[in-house]
C-alpha cells in the first residue's frame, strides 16, 4: 500500500519541472496553498477530497494506486460532501477513478464544456454483451439543457440500442467521432501500439479522442496528446499526410494524430491556431491566433480540389450563405490547402455542434437516408425559428445549383448559441461533387438528379416558405451561377476542370429558370 511519503513523494517529483505560482492560486477551484501543501507534506493529514483536487488540478495520472486503493479512495468519497467550488473537479476525478478500476474500458464519462461551463452530462457504460448504455446525471437534468431532443431527450431513464450506424452511440456522441482521415490515423497508431484493433470499442475511440473533440463534448479519459511542439508547416504536414496514404512507414504518426485526428471527412486535416492578417501559425498560442481547420487533398487527388473548396466558399457567400473565413495556401507545384476558421470556438471557448446525421441518428453513408424535406423540418424543431428554416432552404438550393452531391446528412450542422438556442452552422464542405451515381445524397420532392424550379418551390411550400421569397432566392443564385466560370478560372484550377464543372453547374441552373 502506499504511504503518505509514497504520495507526497510522488507529487513532488511531478511538479518539480513545474513553474506553479502559489500565489493567487485558482479560487474557483477551491485551492490554497495550504490544501497543496498539506498533500505534498508527508507527515500532514490530509482529505480524499484534498488528494483528488490536487491530482487533477496539475493533471497528473492515478496509475500510482493499484485497484484496491482506487476502491477504497471512492469508497471514502462516499458520504461526503465536497464545496461546490470543487465539487465538478473532484466528480472528474471520481469518473478518473472510475475509468481505470478495471482492464476492459466499461465506463466513459461525459461532460459538457460549451461556453465555459463544465459539468458532467453522463455516463456511457458498456454490458458484458457488448450493449452500450447512456444515463444522463443529475447535474444535466437540472440545468435542463436540450443537446439532442430529437433521439436524447433529458430523462431519468436509461438509454440504449443505439444504431450500429453510429457506433451503437447516441448520435450526440456519435458527432464527437471522427471519420476516414481521423479513424485511419487512430488505428495506425494502435497498431504502431501493438494493440489489436478488432479488439477495440467505441468507449476506446472516444477515451481516444478525450478532450481534443469538434464541439463541446469532452470524454474521460483522454489518450490523445497534443504536440509540445508549436511551429506548423502546412507543406511538411501535406507530405507527411500522403506518405501515410500511400501505406509508407513513418516516424511522424503522433504528430498527425495531434494536429488532426477527430475532424469529419476523408481528406487529411490539420487544426491549427492561425492568425490571417500575419499568416503566423503553430499548434497552439499563437499571438492573435484564432482556431483554424486546414484541410489537405487525399490521395491520387490534384491541388486544385483545395482550391475549388476555396471558390465555393466565395460563391456560397456571394449567395447570402453563412461561410467562416476562409483561405487558400499554395504550398507546392503539387500540394495545396484549404483551411477555414471554426465555427465549434469562439472567444476561447467549445461551441456545442450537433450534425444533421447525430441528430436523427441516420447513416450518413446511405444515399437517400434523410431527405432535404426532412433537413428542413428538423431546422423548424431544433432552432424554433423560421429564418433559420429560410437560410437552411437556402443551403439546399446552393448544392443543387452548384452541384455538390456530396450532401450527406453529416454536413449539415446545428451550433448552439451563448442564449443556449440552437441555429443552423455555418455552412462546410461545400465543393463540387458528382454524388453517388451522379445523384444527391437527399433528394428534394423526390428527386436526387434533375431538380427544378417546380421542386424547389414545392420544397419551400412543405416547409411554409411563400413561392415569393423562394424565387428570390432562386433567381440570387442564378446570378451568382453566371459568373461560375470567372470565378474558377481566376483561381489554381486546372482550364479542363473549370469547362468540366461550369458545364454541369450551367445545366442544374438551367433546370431552375
Amino acid at each position: 500500500m502506499k504511504t503518505l511519503a509514497d504520495i507526497s513523494s510522488y507529487l513532488r517529483n511531478a511538479l518539480s519541472n513545474s513553474a506553479f505560482n502559489y500565489e493567487g492560486l485558482d479560487s474557483e477551484l477551491g485551492l490554497t496553498a495550504g490544501t497543496i501543501l498539506r498533500v505534498l507534506d508527508a507527515t500532514a493529514d490530509y482529505s480524499v477530497i484534498e488528494l483528488l483536487v490536487v491530482l487533477e488540478r496539475f493533471g497528473l495520472e492515478l496509475e500510482i494506486f493499484d485497484q484496491g486503493e482506487l476502491k477504497n479512495m471512492k469508497e471514502g468519497l462516499r458520504g461526503l460532501a465536497p464545496p461546490p467550488v470543487v465539487e465538478t473537479k473532484v466528480q472528474i476525478a471520481v469518473d478518473r477513478l472510475a475509468a481505470m478500476s478495471g482492464s476492459d474500458r466499461r465506463f466513459v464519462a461525459v461532460y459538457y464544456g460549451g461556453w465555459g461551463e463544465c459539468w458532467p452530462l453522463g455516463t456511457l457504460e458498456k454490458s458484458p454483451d457488448g450493449n452500450i448504455y447512456f444515463e444522463y446525471s443529475p447535474q444535466a437534468l437540472e440545468e435542463n439543457l436540450e443537446l439532442s431532443p430529437l433521439k436524447l431527450p433529458l430523462s431519468v431513464n436509461v438509454y440504449s440500442g443505439f444504431p450500429e450506424t453510429q457506433h451503437r452511440l447516441p448520435g450526440l456522441i456519435a458527432d464527437s467521432l471522427p471519420d476516414g482521415w481521423g479513424m485511419l490515423l487512430m488505428e495506425k497508431l494502435w497498431m504502431k501500439q501493438g494493440i489489436e484493433v478488432a479488439n477495440r470499442t467505441p468507449l476506446d475511440r472516444l477515451s481516444f479522442v478525450g478532450h481534443s473533440t469538434m464541439g463541446a463534448l469532452k470524454y474521460l479519459l483522454s489518450d490523445v496528446h497534443r504536440d509540445t511542439e508549436n511551429d506548423v508547416s502546412l507543406l511538411r504536414i501535406a507530405e507527411q499526410a500522403q506518405e501515410i496514404l500511400s501505406g509508407k512507414d513513418y516516424e511522424f504518426l503522433e504528430r498527425l494524430v495531434s494536429l488532426g485526428v477527430v475532424p469529419h471527412g476523408a481528406r487529411p486535416k490539420a487544426l491549427v491556431d492561425y492568425d490571417i492578417s500575419t499568416g503566423a501559425m503553430g499548434v497552439h498560442g499563437v499571438p492573435n491566433g484564432v482556431p483554424w481547420l486546414v484541410k489537405f487533398q487525399s490521395s491520387g487527388e490534384h491541388k486544385e480540389v483545395c482550391a475549388i473548396e476555396h471558390c465555393y466558399a466565395s460563391l456560397a457567400r456571394d449567395c447570402g450563405i453563412d461561410i467562416p473565413d476562409t483561405r487558400y495556401f499554395d504550398l507546392s507545384p503539387e500540394l495545396g490547402a484549404f483551411g477555414v476558421a471554426r465555427f465549434d470556438r469562439e472567444d476561447g471557448m467549445c461551441v456545442p455542434i450537433h450534425t444533421l446525421a447525430g441528430a436523427t441518428n441516420a447513416d450518413f453513408r446511405l444515399p437517400g437516408a434523410l431527405d432535404y424535406q426532412t433537413f428542413l423540418e428538423v431546422t423548424r424543431n431544433l432552432t424554433k425559428d423560421e429564418h433559420e428554416v429560410e437560410k437552411a432552404f437556402a443551403r439546399v438550393l446552393f448544392n443543387v445549383v452548384f452541384n455538390n452531391r456530396d450532401d450527406h446528412p453529416k454536413n449539415f450542422s446545428f451550433r448552439l448559441n451563448r442564449e443556449r438556442q440552437w441555429k443552423l452552422s455555418p455552412a462546410y464542405d461545400l465543393t463540387f461533387a458528382p454524388g453517388p451515381g451522379g445523384y444527391h445524397h437527399m433528394d428534394v420532392m423526390g428527386e436526387a438528379k434533375a431538380i427544378t424550379r417546380k421542386h424547389m418551390i414545392e420544397l419551400a411550400a412543405s416547409a411554409g416558405i411563400s413561392t415569393s421569397t423562394a424565387q428570390e432566392h432562386i433567381d440570387r443564385h442564378l446570378v451568382v451561377a453566371g459568373r461560375f466560370g470567372e470565378v474558377l478560372k481566376a483561381a489554381d484550377v486546372r482550364p479542363a476542370t473549370v469547362r468540366e464543372m461550369a458545364v454541369q453547374v450551367n445545366a442544374n441552373a438551367e433546370r431552375l429558370r
